[in-house]
């Protein structure tokens, strides 16, 4: 034996009753929506949040890829234990089959040969059965079509002499469907359950998980971002009983309790500190308001005694009746009363700035006259400071006669780079330069690119050129530069620092740089850009 494997418009015309039927209508709506507000907010205290809904979702993944991976491990291990047993069915015809069916052949009863063969066909196991005899009789019962698995039998007798005599072949056809059919039934049976259980379950964490945890941090989440750092003695405190041994929440609880009271430090040492900042700026404001005073009160009682002192050092100089001697004492006196007066001056500025007493003015003011006059003090600068240097003015020519600014404020700026360059520049020229404002790109004159209204003032002297690193700190009060300079000069370093303060508060601004022309070293640029020609 051998075997092998549409919508309608409606209109209504206004009258009490349907107005009173809106009214009422609009009532309802009302009523409506609030008890649906309260459900929806009902509802929002009991549904799951997202963070539930994601735990939950990630369960149902992988308990149905767990389900689905054991299901399909237990239907592959029942398919072929089932199809073991569908292969003992040749055994069985082996064993009891085959004896009877080679009897009745031998006797020739058909009938037994039929019945045999009908209770073989009776089994679900077998579709087809072929039985074939040497004396040309056939039997064939079921389908005749292939099977997956087909039994071959021989069948034969032996005689009284131990001969064996062939009296058939016998052909049994199994199949599979029954098998298949039972294993899809418990394949979906067993998978369903598997994943009902494990949504089950699922739902079963998400409502733990909710109740243990979730709703606690959702509580911390509300009382943190509402927290307010003023708040005094308030406190988290979770809806459940204490556990015996502190639990993740609890640590969470104690640790913003002790944020908390950390924060409540800080802020009770920030509004300390803020309280004495504020009184010390209180006092500061006061010493600076005094100090204000006292230099506003003291500067006419300065002034007028220091103008006496000059004007008498001057006479003494100028006396042809006072000896030689007396005349250079007069005069070494005269330059030290005039750097005074200049220091004590620009500290008033300086003071009147800080304190906002300088307002400009703008009036119509001949541009001509006040550079005349800066001609003028310049050149009485080089006169003082003994110096060689000369001093010329470079007018522009299509400079209108008249322009709106405030000429005192003006002046003190151009005084104060006049002052700077006459202690540096002991020969050479010095050079003021009045002009209209012009683009940056075409600075070497009037050009298309000039910025209408506008007016430019450059201060050239030959001294000792300025570092790029110190273009900045030059305008700094009280700092000075000369360590790299072989010129050492008398003075506060206050100059530079309140020409460009009154610059900004003119509206423009101030800035040194390498002159572009010769033979000058240095070039202070006053830009006034909000100065309008007058007509």
């Amino acid at each position: 034996m051998g075997y092998a494997d549409g919508e309608g418009d409606w209109s209504t015309s206004a009258s009490p009753s349907a107005s009173h039927s809106v009214a009422q209508r609009g009532a309802t709506g009302g009523w409506l929506h609030g008890q649906t507000a309260g459900l929806r907010s009902r509802m929002s205290r009991w549904l799951p949040d997202r963070l539930s809904l994601r735990l939950v979702l990630a369960s149902l993944l992988i308990s149905s890829f767990l389900s689905f991976f054991a299901t399909a491990i237990q239907i592959f291990s029942s398919y072929h234990r089932q199809k073991t047993d569908t292969l003992r069915v040749f055994q069985q015809v082996e064993q009891v089959m085959q004896r009877q069916l080679e009897q009745a052949l031998w006797e020739f009863d058909f009938d037994q040969v039929e019945l045999i063969l009908d209770g073989l066909l009776a089994q679900s196991e077998i579709f087809y059965v072929a039985l074939v005899s040497p004396t040309g009789h056939q039997w064939r019962r079921g389908d005749p079509k292939p099977g997956p698995m087909t039994g071959e039998f021989k069948l034969s007798v032996s005689n009284s002499n131990g001969e064996a005599t062939h009296v058939g072949d016998l052909s049994v056809h199994l199949t599979l469907d029954a098998v298949k059919d039972r294993v899809k039934a418990q394949f979906w049976t067993t998978l369903i359950s598997n994943i009902a259980k494990a949504y089950v379950g699922a739902t079963l964490l998400m409502i733990v998980v909710h109740r243990l945890i979730i709703r606690h941090l959702k509580k911390v989440a509300v009382h943190v971002s509402g927290a307010e750092p003023i708040e005094q003695g308030r406190r988290l405190t979770l809806d459940r009983k204490p556990p015996h041994e502190p639990d993740a929440l609890e640590q969470i609880v104690s640790a913003i309790h002790g944020f908390e009271t950390r924060v409540e430090g800080h802020v009770q040492q920030l509004d300390q500190e803020m309280s004495d900042r504020a009184k010390a700026q209180r006092e500061a404001e006061l010493a600076a308001q005094a100090r204000t005073q006292f230099l506003a009160n003291m500067s006419q009682d300065i002034r007028t005694p220091m103008n006496s002192i000059l004007g008498l050092f001057q006479l003494i100089q100028n006396s042809d009746e006072v000896p030689e001697r007396h005349r250079a004492q007069a005069q070494f006196g005269l330059g030290a009363a005039h750097h005074l007066s200049a220091q004590l001056i620009n500290m008033l500025d300086l003071s009147r700035l800080d304190s906002g007493d300088i307002t400009p003015t703008p009036i119509a003011t001949d541009l001509r006259v006040l550079a005349d006059g800066w001609l003028a003090h310049a050149r009485a600068l080089v006169r003082r400071q003994e110096s060689k240097a000369i001093v010329l003015l470079d007018w522009h020519s299509e400079l209108s006669p008249n322009y709106s600014l405030d000429g005192n404020q003006v002046t003190r700026i151009v005084e104060c780079l006049c002052d700077n360059a006459a202690k540096f520049c002991r020969k050479g020229q010095i050079s003021i330069t009045v002009r209209p404002l012009v683009a940056a790109s075409t600075r070497g004159g009037l050009t298309e690119g000039a910025v209408p209204g506008g007016l430019e003032i450059l201060v050239r002297d030959c001294g000792p050129g300025i570092r790029y690193e110190d273009r900045d700190r030059i305008f700094e009060r009280f700092t000075s530069i000369e360590e790299h300079l072989q010129i050492k000069s008398e003075g506060a370093g206050l100059g530079l620092a309140l020409a460009r303060e009154m610059a900004q508060l003119l509206g423009g601004s101030l800035e040194v740089s390498e002159s572009e022309a010769s033979p000058f070293t240095n070039e202070f640029r006053l830009i006034l850009p909000n100065v309008a020609p007058v007509s």
